[in-house]
């Protein structure tokens, strides 16, 4: 008979395997170098930590990019088609991340002397701020976990509240992340990037229903497609009581470090232009403080930081597809037209 304690032995040594194939062993195959279709394919099936973890081997097998751009689903369109006049470009981005997270990442970039000259950052449209944690790779969110919340215990401007709640939440998402680790799907998903020459399960191609078609090699999402067809409708402003203004501050005063090196633009993210219009026309006070707030730290730290602008008209035939996902022809010119300009701080003018 198996003893109690074999039992558990067996099982814990059962949950470290999952834990380490599921976060540390990442294929050292790059996935968006040339004739690695199969592998781009299939990312759009991972979640953030083994996505990241991807973009981040071909960024350390690579020469240093001219511009790199961070942020969500919301600037993944953004493609070296459109910036080529700048050199080359990487897109970083990953569904579902945040402006705390573009920061973590582009940190842990300049320390290996990684990260491009221009970067691009991302931050939510504020109407629709939701300020997830960082969810990055094991080898650096646990490394970034620990100094972001040493750097909040120190800094007397982020109150004491938000302070324990932002730990909260990383302890909530180390909790989250190592039951997901477990998920047949994101092990599959997993496996089936670092396995891909041995498991031909498909062909390259268009995927009807999906709103990516796969990743293109300068990190970029594929073409995209329309989940539903018609007007869209005008988004719906819901409350927002996960955010921590305090924390959303101190991001900014993390990403200033890089400014004497690296000429930064963050940029909010604009919406579909019915929303905007309505956006303008019946602010919320909420938006307008935090807005406010996050523009009064760029000027404080000397950073270029752009209000949502607005793209297209309202009630004119326009390309977007949803509310929240600019296309990127209109996207990339108006990058463009903020790269042209010399570099200057702070343009903000409540949208």
């Amino acid at each position: 008979m198996i003893s109690l304690r074999f039992f558990f032995f067996t099982l814990l040594a059962f949950l470290a395997l999952v834990q380490i194939v599921g976060q540390a062993i990442i294929s050292p195959i790059d996935p968006f170098a040339p004739r690695q279709e199969q592998r781009r394919y299939r990312l759009d099936q991972l979640f953030n930590p083994h996505l990241i973890s991807y973009k981040l081997n071909h960024i350390n097998s690579n020469p240093v990019y001219d511009v790199m751009a961070f942020g969500n689903s919301s600037i993944l369109a953004l493609s070296q088609e459109n910036l080529n006049r700048y050199g080359r470009f990487f897109n970083v981005a990953v569904p579902g991340s945040s402006f705390g997270s573009s920061v973590s990442l582009a940190l842990a970039l300049a320390e290996r002397d990684r990260l491009a000259p221009v970067v691009v950052i991302m931050v939510e449209n504020f109407n629709h701020f939701t300020q997830q944690v960082p969810m990055l790779p094991a080898s650096l969110r646990w490394r970034d976990s620990a100094a972001q919340v040493f750097s909040l215990l120190v800094d007397e401007n982020v109150p004491l509240r938000e302070k324990l709640r932002f730990t909260a939440r990383m302890v909530k998402l180390e909790g989250e992340l190592f039951v997901r680790f477990f998920n047949p799907g994101v092990l599959q998903a997993h496996l089936a990037v670092i396995m891909a020459d041995w498991l031909p399960l498909a062909a390259p191609g268009p995927r009807p229903g999906l709103l990516w078609d796969g990743y293109n090699p300068d990190g970029s999402g594929g073409g995209m497609t329309a989940r539903t067809f018609g007007k869209i409708a005008i988004a719906p402003r819901h409350d927002q009581p996960q955010v921590l203004p305090g924390v959303l501050v101190h991001d900014v005063k993390r990403l200033a470090v890089l400014a004497a090196r690296h000429r930064i633009i963050i940029y909010e993210s604009p919406v579909e232009p019915a929303s905007h219009a309505e956006y303008a026309a019946h602010p919320i006070p909420r938006v307008t403080q935090l807005r406010e707030m996050f523009f009064a730290a760029c000027t404080r730290h000397g950073l270029e930081c752009h209000a949502a602008p607005l793209i297209g008209q309202p009630e004119e035939p326009n390309l977007w597809m949803d509310h929240y996902h600019p296309p990127a022809p209109v996207l990339g010119s108006w990058i463009d037209s903020l790269l042209k300009q010399p570099p200057r701080r702070t343009r903000h003018a409540v949208q």
